[in-house]
């Protein structure tokens, strides 16, 4: 009875009340292929848009993350692997591969007619720069953990950045502005005393010391660091205070420390068409982490120049089938054809419009008066009314990913508290929210990775109870962890601006409070402050997440909880959960690599730092006159093979 009542209040809470809306579809023309009697005559205007869902943070493809940036980045860029239009594995960059025996390296022949936009050759060299840039600290990658499979990367990472949070900020001393990037792991508080190297004389480190040596006096050295430093927080983010500054040569993070240490990454080039790649050990997933963004070659010559104002139009040089001509912050990014792509001749498209668009609502209206093609999801409540008179539209599939609450583990109320986090994750209705709230399919949740080829899903060991046995449990757990009805937990809920997200908040927020008490307030956040809000893990104590599969293999969630990997927002640390998934890493493709997983996640579950909720689908609308586009488990799609067939518009003003 407890959960009909639930049910209903979440129904009221969601949707509201008031009359009940009858599904009326008042339509006009359909969209009806005139081209001919194949339908694929194309439309004499090649133009697609796409709403893109939110704003992407940076085009630096060794700094973006989230899927908005990579649906961009897919376009501009291409990897030495991209996937065909239902997500099979496909030579890029590259044209062919060869695997060793001990299948530790590969060598990958170059195309001979690949080219940057700027009509340059793309070669070898490129995804060289590419590949040691993407693990340089001071390049601030959230991803470099990714190229951990590449020889001597982990090592690189760790020795010449802090182990955990790539952290580097500039200050401005005296007349110079510096660049400080700390080698250590830091904690707020932290007071870092960096040693001079001793092979100085004492009159040198005497002069390093009082600061008297000027640039001037060592123009050779690029990089400096300082003597010391103490961090302290606020709301915008990582506030350094400097004793004071000096120039260390050598020291590591210095240039002429990290070229050397970045040289001993394990890629190398042969000539312009041989790009040799060596592993730590065989790894299985390796040629399908390949199509991510952060193994992407960059335009040296353009990143040198203009530093970070590369990935500005005009400025950024990229080797995919479009290349950038606008970006509009909050309207727009305009893609036009790249002329110079080694397979332009079997693109279509001429110009690809991203429109960063979180509300549904104003998606839908815009897919609607045939301002869009393509949108990023939709409303539960409209799936009646697109399912009765757009069916032909809705495309939903299969898709990798995982939709998650975080815990803030690194601080109270939920450090060391592991009863506590399970009791508020018992609490949540997962059907609730997949069948009532989303409504498109989504599988609920009890686990973080999902089902995959070979590997099934380890849910936790309640998974198979009844809502009202997980509540019980659940209120056992919090009485224990020291919280009452009396005495509730205060917590804060942060999410990013989605309608979706805001629901979802809505309704656990109201199951938290019926089963356990708790008083919960909700802030949302856009998307690029969301994300450094979470990074930094300073006042923030549960927050929604979503993790997409890099690449088709269980690890690529697995590793995200690990302590040393910067997408770790979590905070999570366990030597146990640590020590399993280093071992799945070097293991060799099979069912032992597979149980070993297995092991990490029941492990992280018993700990349980974070709350698993559901399993993605993809629910996009698509417009009949695309063509092109299939789904596919990554819902990784690629503008150019998208093809506009001549249709005639359609006049659909049915009001769902």
């Amino acid at each position: 009875m407890r959960l009909k009542v639930l049910t209903m209040s979440l129904l009221l809470l969601v949707f509201g009340c008031g009359k009940k809306h009858e599904i009326a579809c008042i339509v006009g023309n359909q969209d009806v292929i005139v081209g001919g009697e194949s339908g694929q005559e194309l439309s004499p205007t090649q133009v697609f848009r796409k709403n893109n869902g939110t704003e992407p943070g940076t085009l630096d493809p060794h700094r973006a993350e989230g899927v908005p940036a990579s649906n961009v980045l897919r376009d501009l860029f291409e990897g030495l692997v991209m996937e065909d239009p239902s997500g099979q594995y496909i030579p890029g960059a590259a044209e062919s591969w060869t695997l060793s025996e001990d299948e530790k390296t590969y060598v990958f022949t170059m195309r001979e007619n690949g080219k940057w936009s700027n009509g340059e050759d793309v070669t070898a060299d490129d995804f060289v720069y590419g590949l040691r840039r993407s693990v340089d600290p001071a390049t601030l990658s959230h991803y470099s953990s990714m190229l951990y499979p590449i020889k001597h990367a982990r090592n690189i990472v760790i020795k010449i950045g802090p182990s955990a949070g790539h952290l580097q900020t500039e200050a401005v001393v005296g007349s110079k502005t510096i660049t400080i990037i700390p080698t250590e792991k830091l904690e707020v508080g932290d007071t870092i005393k960096l040693k001079l190297p001793e092979d100085l004389s004492p009159e040198i480190q005497s002069e390093l010391m009082e600061g008297s040596i000027k640039e001037k006096d060592l123009p050779e050295l690029k990089g400096y660091k300082i003597k010391e430093l103490e961090l302290d927080t606020n709301r915008d983010g990582v506030t350094l205070t400097f004793e004071s500054a000096i120039s260390i040569p050598l020291s590591p993070g210095s240039t002429i420390y990290r070229a050397a240490r970045l040289r001993e990454l394990g890629v190398r080039a042969e000539g312009q068409r041989t790009l040799i790649i060596e592993l730590e050990e065989p790894t299985p997933y390796f040629l399908s982490l390949l199509t991510h963004s952060t193994t992407y070659a960059t335009h040296r010559p353009s990143v040198e120049k203009f530093g970070a104002r590369f990935t500005r139009p005009g400025n950024l040089v990229g080797n995919g089938a479009f290349k950038l001509e606008e970006w509009r912050v909050q309207s727009h990014i305009k893609l036009v054809r790249n002329t110079e792509y080694w397979d332009n001749k079997n693109t279509t498209l001429e110009e690809v419009y991203y429109y960063p668009i979180d509300d549904v609502n104003s998606s839908f209206k815009r897919y609607r008066a045939q301002e869009l093609d393509f949108t990023e999801t939709v409303l539960a409540e409209q799936l009646p009314w697109i399912r009765q008179c757009l069916p032909g539209d809705l495309k939903i599939s299969p898709y990798f990913g995982s939709y998650y609450y975080g815990f803030n583990n690194t601080q109270p109320p939920f450090k060391n508290k592991p009863k506590l986090r399970t009791a508020l994750s018992m609490a949540v209705d997962r059907n609730v929210i997949t069948d009532i709230i989303l409504g498109a399919g989504q599988i609920p949740a009890y686990s973080l990775v999902p089902s995959v080829k070979t590997f099934k899903a380890v849910p936790a060991n309640w998974s198979q109870w009844t809502q009202e046995q997980r509540n019980q449990e659940a209120q056992r757990l919090y009485s224990e962890a020291g919280f009452s009805k009396e005495k509730p937990l205060e917590v804060e809920i942060l999410y990013n601006t989605s309608d979706n997200h805001k629901r979802i908040a809505l309704a656990i927020a109201a199951m938290w409070k019926q089963t356990l008490g708790v008083k919960t307030t909700l802030r949302n956040q856009e998307w690029k402050v969301f994300l450094e809000t979470r990074r930094l893990k300073q006042g923030t104590q549960v927050y929604r997440a979503g993790w997409i599969g890099d690449y088709d293999d269980p690890y690529t969630f697995s590793q995200l909880l690990h302590s040393e990997n910067e997408m770790n927002h979590p905070g999570y640390s366990s030597e146990e959960y640590d020590e399993l998934i280093n071992l799945a890493a070097t293991k060799n493709a099979g069912e032992s690599r597979l149980d070993v997983l297995r092991q990490a996640e029941k492990a992280m579950l018993e700990d349980m730092p974070i709350i698993p909720i559901y399993f993605y689908v993809s629910q996009h609308l698509i417009k009949p006159r695309v063509s092109g586009l299939e789904g596919n488990v990554m819902d990784h799609h690629y503008s150019k093979y998208v093809r506009i067939l001549k249709t005639e518009a359609a006049n659909n003003n049915g009001q769902p």
